[in-house]
């Protein structure tokens, strides 16, 4: 299915103001942008390859949370887990917003380094696989965290660490959020995977 019919048929689904959330989505989007077009003008005009990898293995990153955003909305766990707690789906659904347009606007510097990606099986099953799905997000999220602190401190241009620090930030509130779904699904720790 398309992007699209998921964020929609989403959407639909939860009790949320449709207007505001993509007011405030897109006007994210137009900030991430703007800075990924300065990004982009100077990784091409510096021609820095050290900076080209770097942006590859974030594109990379984000196209593995992309995926595991996507399985788990499409899963047990948002359906029933969380058919209580419409706040939390609506992060769900945010946070693969967010990480699709992470993804898209990488991927205008560099491309990423793998698209395809294999999840265990049951990784998005039943109530039995929850606190694996959830600690499984928050291992994700705290990898994506350092890997753009030190984008932060590796890229070469200013535009590139002022967006990698950008994203880290979003990526802080994704953990945060995560662990704040395993409280309330009753997980009394999250230790990661």
């Amino acid at each position: 299915p398309s992007n699209t019919s998921l964020l929609d048929t989403a959407l639909n689904d939860l009790s949320l103001n449709r207007r505001s959330l993509l007011w405030r989505a897109g006007a994210a989007g137009l900030g991430l942008a703007t800075m990924g077009l300065m990004a982009n003008k100077e990784a091409k005009a510096h021609g820095n390859s050290h900076d080209a990898l770097i942006v590859s293995a974030a594109a990379t990153a984000e196209a593995l949370a992309t995926t595991m955003y996507y399985n788990i909305i499409n899963s047990d766990l948002y359906a029933n887990g969380l058919s209580a707690n419409t706040n939390d789906q609506a992060y769900l659904v945010a946070g693969f917003e967010q990480e699709l347009n992470h993804y898209n606007l990488l991927t205008t510097v560099a491309p990423p380094l793998a698209t395809k990606f294999y999840f265990p099986p049951g990784m998005f099953g039943d109530d039995t696989t929850y606190a694996t799905t959830i600690n499984t997000l928050v291992t994700l999220e705290d990898a994506f965290i350092a890997a753009y602190l030190i984008g932060v401190r590796d890229l070469s241009t200013p535009a590139l660490k002022v967006l990698a620090a950008q994203i880290m930030g979003v990526e802080a509130e994704h953990r945060a959020f995560a662990r704040v779904i395993a409280a309330d699904l009753g997980f009394l720790s999250v230790t990661g995977l």
